[in-house]
């Protein structure tokens, strides 16, 4: 095996290593994402928990374009 073979080797082990010591240490964020009235018919919906996962799922919107709006009286993660 090559000296520059080796060192790839060794990179690669430290980057797996890495990325799972990262995911291992994962917490889990929680949102509340209210939206508001500003938008008329066109306003956001959201879906807490969709699937039964710790997620959000954000519907609706206002079009202008090809740029998708959202107004929020609340967005906060913690």
């Amino acid at each position: 095996m090559s000296k520059m073979g080796a060192i790839w080797r060794q990179l690669l082990a430290i980057s797996i290593s890495g990325v799972s010591i990262f995911w291992a240490d994962c917490t889990q964020a929680q949102s509340k994402i209210i939206p508001d009235n500003t938008l008329g018919a066109e306003k956001s919906n959201v879906i807490p928990n969709y699937g039964g996962l710790p997620v959000e799922v954000i519907n609706g919107g206002a079009t202008r374009g090809q740029n998708l709006f959202h107004s929020f009286l609340e967005f906060n993660v913690s």
